[in-house]
């Protein structure tokens, strides 16, 4: 056994990649490794190889390790078949210590459909807790409806462009039209990364009770927000917007904002020539 953890980290991933039938215990017998490098080769080469045999000494990273390595065994082991044991560790590993494991482990409960996370995602969703963007993500991916008052008290809680990630969720689950007035008030409120967040939800869900408010904002001293509401009407698609947008043309504070009121015009229907032509007054 080479001395230098990199190279029996390297030799571990190459066997798995030519396919060789050493690949298989070696990989197994350096999950052992004192070194976390060969250890995280050793579950690349072991998710490659992907051969049951693997699943004891998967079972064994699950405990008495560090987070990260029994996060990416829990992983494996539900690839594998293992899912039991690998949706108990993730589950615990909510609460671990270390925010990026746990941010990762609610991710994964989230893609995985595991179900039985919803109680405690739904805990997640308490003011100030760091992990309350994921959790809603989770929650949406989940389709958990009975999370809905919370996401949604959440909502008005929230004032900044994480707010978009809790919008998209929410739409999931079906209530576009009962976010309808929150994201109204974002719209027109204080907070820019709300603000934001809100005028290109409301884009995205088309709603056309917004165009009013959606033209004033192509006024808005913040080029951000200029810009975004063009995108805005451009998805919407009321023509009332085209006088508007074609003012935009000559903004003379963001080039972004005339290549968007340009792309929302063409959006509208309004040919390139006619464009062109208001781009010159």
């Amino acid at each position: 056994m080479d001395k230098d953890p990199y190279i029996r980290g390297v030799a571990i991933k190459l066997l798995a990649d030519k396919k060789e039938k050493e690949a298989l215990p070696a990989a197994i017998n350096a999950l052992n490794d004192k070194e976390r490098f060969v250890k995280i080769m050793a579950l690349e080469a072991l998710d490659k190889i992907a051969d049951k045999d693997s699943i004891p000494a998967l079972l064994n990273l699950l405990e008495n390790q560090e987070s990260y390595i029994s996060l990416e065994a829990a992983l494996l082991l539900y690839k594998l078949g293992a899912q039991t044991e690998a949706k108990t560790k993730l589950l615990k590993l909510i609460y671990d210590p270390q925010n990026y494991v746990q941010e990762e482990a609610i991710n994964s409960l989230g893609k995985l459909g595991v179900k039985e996370a919803i109680p405690e995602l739904r805990k997640c969703l308490t003011p100030n807790n760091s992990l309350r963007i994921h959790a809603a993500m989770a929650l949406g991916r989940l389709n958990a409806t009975e999370s809905i008052p919370e996401l949604l008290a959440m909502m008005e809680r929230e004032n900044s462009y994480s707010l978009y990630y809790v919008i998209s969720c929410t739409a999931t689950l079906g209530i576009t039209q009962e976010i309808t007035p929150i994201l109204i008030k974002k719209m027109n409120g204080p907070t820019l990364g709300a603000q934001y967040a809100s005028i290109r939800a409301l884009g995205d869900f088309k709603v056309k009770q917004v165009v009013p408010d959606l033209i004033k904002l192509l006024n808005d001293p913040n080029d951000l927000i200029r810009s975004e509401a063009a995108e805005a009407l451009g998805k919407i698609g009321e023509p009332e917007a085209i006088p508007e947008l074609k003012k935009l043309l000559a903004d003379i504070d963001g080039r972004n904002v005339r290549k968007t009121a340009q792309e929302a015009l063409r959006q509208l229907g309004v040919p390139d020539n006619e464009i062109e032509d208001a781009k010159k007054k």
